[in-house]
Parts: structure tokens; sequence; C-alpha cells
């Protein structure tokens, strides 16, 4: 069977300006019933226009949940491009010891001598539980596979939990890159084209220990989610704050 082809652009855009058209005009029907019942004018009329209130209301319904599925892949597949073409960001001097002393200036605490653990109130999300762990790789396939089995077999009861992993080597690479991406932008993009309120992300940072630098892939400032979160917190711990 052959796949379905994507919606594109033009017609995503297309359905957006109908759906919401569709329901202003519902509205204004409604409007124009109440505003010939306050005149006196005929109930025949003003029966009509509401009832074609509701009935332009629910086809807007129907017409929206029958292509919702089309409508989340679009969103999915657009905030995954847009994400790839950021690239990453490079956090300079971004040592394995500098982190450490960091998590312990901001009191994190250490857990199943694993696992540096801190829970901290967030206006956006209630609460967001950070875990940090640092561990070095020489295949970072069966690391990361590795470390989310591992995390995921722990029976820590947290809402919004993000696993910060940094994962060092004596040098990145490409390849590298583009596993962290394709992974980052799954998580990043279910988040939030769900708009979820609660969630369990990864933020994955890779160290190239010789240049000293450090890659994690960004999101936009103006994001609430879990994982924009964690990328503000390892910013914060690497900035000395």
């Amino acid at each position: 069977m052959k796949n379905k082809k994507p919606m594109s652009k033009k017609a995503y855009t297309a359905f957006t300006v109908v759906a919401i058209a569709v329901f202003v005009l519902a509205f204004a029907l409604l409007a124009a019933a109440g505003i010939v019942q306050d005149r006196g004018g005929s109930d025949t009329v003003a029966g009509v226009l509401g009832g074609s209130f509701f009935v332009l209301l629910i086809a807007d319904l129907i017409f929206i949940l029958a292509n919702y599925k089309k409508l989340t892949e679009y969103e999915f597949e657009a905030k995954a491009k847009k994400i790839e073409n950021s690239g990453f960001i490079t956090l300079e001097n971004a040592t394995q010891e500098k982190l450490l002393r960091a998590l312990e200036a901001n009191k994190f605490k250490l857990t199943d001598g694993e696992y540096y653990h801190k829970r901290k109130f967030s206006f956006t999300k209630d609460v967001i539980n950070y875990f940090v762990k640092c561990e070095e790789y020489t295949d970072l396939d069966k690391t990361l596979e590795c470390e989310f089995d591992k995390f995921d077999g722990k029976d820590y009861s947290h809402t919004n939990k993000c696993l910060i992993l940094y994962l060092y080597a004596d040098e990145v690479t490409e390849k590298d890159r583009e596993t962290v991406m394709e992974i980052s932008k799954t998580f990043i993009s279910i988040e939030t084209t769900a708009n979820l309120s609660r969630f369990d992300t990864n933020v994955i940072v890779l160290a190239d220990r010789i240049s000293r630098k450090a890659y994690l892939v960004p999101i936009s400032k103006a994001s609430i989610s879990v994982y924009a979160h964690g990328v503000k917190m390892i910013k914060k711990l690497f900035a000395g704050e």
C-alpha cells in the first residue's frame, strides 16, 4: 500500500482559514439571532439563525476531526524541520568537572549513585524534576539505548521528569550529532505539537573532551515545554549561575 501524500503548507493554510471562517460565521449567526429577538423580530427568523449556528458549529467540528490526523502530522513535521534547520548550540568550556561543581552548588542531590536530582517549581509546569547523569561513550547508539532503558526502569514517581544526559567522548562526530538531532526532534515535536501540560523528556548534551565544547539541540526561547526548561537549566549550570 502506498503512503498517503502528506498535507502541504498551502493545504494546511487553506484548511485553517476555512475552519476559522466557518467558526466566525456560526457565531455571527448566533449574534444575529439575538439581535432579531431583542428588536422584536420574527421568532421564525431568529430560530432559523440560531439553528444555523448549531449546524455550522457541528459541521466545523466534524471537518476538523476528519482532518485532525493530517493536521497533527503536518505540524509535527513542520516543527521537526524547523528544529533541524536551527542546528545545535555550542557551550564553551563545558567540562564534566565544571558541571559536577555546578550541580553541587545548585543543591542537586545524588540519587542511586547515578543521577543528580533536583525538584524545582515552575510557573508554567507547576514542578519539574531534573535528573542529570554524566556518562562516557564510545558507541552513542548503544549508550543512549542503555541509558533510556535504565532510567525508564527506575521507580521515580515524579511528574515532568527531565533527564539531562551529559555524554562525553574524546571527539564528538558528525554522526553523533545527527543521532542526537533525530532523537531531540522527536521529543520536542511530540511535546510541543500536542501542547502537553505534563511530559517526560530527555535533553542530550554531547561533550567533546578535547575541544571542551558541548553541543545540544535548542528550542525557541518562548517555549514553555519541559524540554525548554531542561535547556535553560543546562545553560544555567554551565554559565556558573
